[in-house]
């Protein structure tokens, strides 16, 4: 009897084992499953395409020597490691999109073109995206190059009147500030005050103290002022062909409008030194709407070479 007995308590004994062993396994179960659910909503909280680390990083006005990146969705911070060195690219104090980030590659450093780069995108969640990229070759986000080249053969140019050949960069809202013709249509852009073919623009005068961030062309603060630009040339008409060997989108042209303009006496502008493009007189500013319906990106600092007919 006491054998028996001693039997069914330990039968009654390994059940209560197994029973607890399998709850503890079920409740693993279900925490692995709801830590994997809380990861795939902070994924998609913080992504635009609704896609489990969709993400685009675009180096439009990257160089050998800075780090200029716009990531989609938001981020804390971006860290750029190449052939054993790294930076850490931030967001600065005006933009609260979390957006942008830029860093400065100081000398003797350089990010050579067609360098692997490591980027490390690091999520407003707490988690990280990483990925390696060729610098400045394709850095768009995956955008194709098509047309460019030939200034000589371009669709939908007009006969009778002259094409030049020059180089864009692009600019956002902030970076352009008020524009001097107060104007705002889609398509827009700022010549240079000295770029040809366009007849008497500005002109331009001379503008004092220094650019609080010289990558972006931000002259916000008190010890910055622009220079005060005459109207000669507002609501210009001027039709723009990507022809460079990287980058186009398209061979088909865009008019834009001129509704300021690029002055090469700026704080902004004279602080980039022998880079100044606005010292050029082949150089247009294209604003962000305009850029882009030619382009997938920037692939110089010293711009995008384009084809331009005033119209």
């Amino acid at each position: 009897m006491k054998v028996f007995a001693k039997v069914v308590i330990l039968a009654v004994l390994f059940a209560t084992f197994i029973a607890v062993i399998k709850a503890a396994t079920f409740e693993d179960k279900i925490n692995n499953l709801l830590h994997h659910v809380e990861e795939e909503f902070d994924a998609l909280a913080d992504s635009t395409s609704f896609e489990s680390h969709s993400l685009t990083v675009d180096l439009k006005e990257s160089n050998e020597w800075w780090v200029q990146l716009k990531v989609t969705p938001s981020a804390k911070s971006v860290t750029v490691q190449w052939e054993g060195h790294s930076v850490e690219a931030t967001s600065p104090s005006w933009d609260s999109s979390n957006q942008y980030f830029t860093a400065k590659i100081h000398d003797p450093l350089k990010i050579n073109r067609g360098t692997p780069v490591k980027f490390i995108v690091h999520k407003l969640n707490g988690g990280t995206v990483e990925f390696t990229r060729s610098w400045l070759e394709n850095n768009s986000g995956g955008g194709s190059s098509s047309g460019g080249g030939d200034s000589g053969k371009l669709p939908g140019q007009e006969p009778g009147k002259k094409v030049y050949e020059g180089y864009a960069t692009w600019y956002d809202a902030h970076a352009a500030g008020t524009p001097v013709c107060r104007t705002n249509p889609k398509y827009c852009g700022a010549p240079s005050d000295m770029t040809v073919g366009l007849g008497n623009i500005g002109p331009c005068g001379k503008g004092k103290g220094t650019c609080q961030n010289c990558l972006r062309g931000y002259c916000d603060s008190p010890g910055c002022t622009p220079p005060q630009c005459g109207k000669a040339g507002c609501g210009r008409k001027i039709k723009i062909w990507c022809i460079d060997s990287q980058g186009c989108k398209t061979n088909q042209p865009i008019v834009m409008t001129v509704n300021s303009f690029c002055p090469s006496k700026h704080p902004c502008n004279t602080c980039k030194g022998s880079e100044n493009p606005c010292a050029r007189k082949d150089h247009i500013d294209l604003c962000q709407a305009t850029f882009d319906a030619i382009a997938n990106y920037q692939p110089s600092a010293k711009g995008l070479k384009i084809a331009y007919q005033p119209l």
